[in-house]
């Protein structure tokens, strides 16, 4: 039987100390940029999801996977993934956007380079589309507009 955590635990550490961190401080950002939007009740709880209870659920994940490594890529890809789509709820407001998009790219980038990074930038488009999907974006959204440049 592996050990729990096998040999990327310190990586684990590291990363969940910082996702708890920045998760804590970009939703404050968020929720600041989010508020004036008045978003639905069901937003708010995801957001309060995603920044308190995903960055434990993250850990465990990690914790008890066979291959550590392996584990935090997915875990960085779907915080790239909730980050693009807290992008777009927060209709490109620019500075906690710029924020959240580098920080992230950051992340991946020091994790997995080039290739991770996008592979990051993927799943940043793919939570910003999740948003369109989930709640119907007026014809001036922001996000519209973006994400055809993607396409």
């Amino acid at each position: 039987m592996p050990a729990v955590g096998g040999k990327g635990l310190p990586l684990a550490l590291r990363l969940y100390k910082s996702r708890v961190l920045g998760l804590t401080l970009g939703f404050v950002c968020v929720a600041f940029g989010m508020y004036p939007l008045n978003p639905s009740l069901w937003v708010w709880a995801w957001m309060l999801i995603n920044a308190f209870a995903w960055p434990h659920l993250a850990f465990q994940c990690s914790l008890r996977s066979a291959n550590t490594l392996r584990s935090e890529r997915r875990s960085l890809l779907f915080d790239s993934f909730c980050g693009g789509f807290w992008v777009g709820a927060m209709h490109f407001n620019p500075l906690p956007s710029v924020t959240t998009l580098s920080m992230m790219s950051m992340n991946n980038v020091a994790i997995g380079g080039p290739r991770f990074l996008f592979a990051g930038w993927v799943a940043q488009a793919l939570g910003l589309s999740t948003r369109l999907f989930l709640t119907s974006p007026s014809p001036r959204d922001p996000s519209l507009y973006l994400l055809c440049l993607l396409l």
